[in-house]
């Protein structure tokens, strides 16, 4: 669809620029000084449509990249925090099943008590371990907070270059009505 716009406003400019053409020649020197400067114009109005239809499309593409990024960022502290999560399930449950085989055998409660100790200090490795996985996630969604900050402000500035490029239009086609009713 934007070719579509594109190929009429082409073809727009052409059948413009003929008319244009055959009414210079038409008209008195001083209608040809006037037509100029209003050709002029208009090529200035056209350079930055032109400029704004490129600063747009480079927004448009920055905004994809971050989006992209956060969501990428986004699975992959989940895809963490779920396995240091079983992780610490996993220890949570031996320790809980060690407690039990140490109340149900008093004859091994030394040997019991030193694989009691060693689950222990897993299960405090895997908390810090979750402590601190933790701690990164909320960095990173600090980051991801500060990315979406960035993106708000990305589609406020987007927002205004359209408003920008809808009033450069607007100029555009009044400087062309005006070409026609000269």
């Amino acid at each position: 669809e934007v070719r579509k716009l594109v190929a009429e406003k082409e073809e727009l400019e052409r059948r413009h620029q003929e008319e244009l053409q055959l009414r210079m020649r038409q008209q008195s020197s001083s209608m040809n000084q006037t037509v100029e400067e209003m050709a002029s114009e208009q090529e200035s109005l056209r350079a930055k449509v032109s400029a704004r239809d490129e600063e747009l499309s480079k927004l448009t593409e920055s905004v994809q990249k971050i989006e992209q990024i956060l969501q990428d960022s986004e699975k992959e502290w989940l895809l963490v925090l779920d396995k240091e999560t079983l992780d610490k399930n996993l220890l949570a449950e031996r320790l809980k099943s060690v407690e039990n085989e140490t109340r149900a055998k008093d004859a091994k409660v030394n040997a019991l008590k030193r694989d009691l100790d060693s689950l222990q200090e897993k299960l405090a490795e895997a908390s810090s371990a979750v402590s601190r996985g933790s701690d990164q996630l909320s960095a990173k969604e600090s980051e991801a907070s500060a990315s979406r900050v960035q993106l708000e402000k990305l589609l406020a500035s987007f927002q205004e270059k359209d408003r920008e490029n809808s009033n450069l239009q607007q100029a555009l086609t009044t400087a062309e009505r005006e070409l026609e009713k000269l």
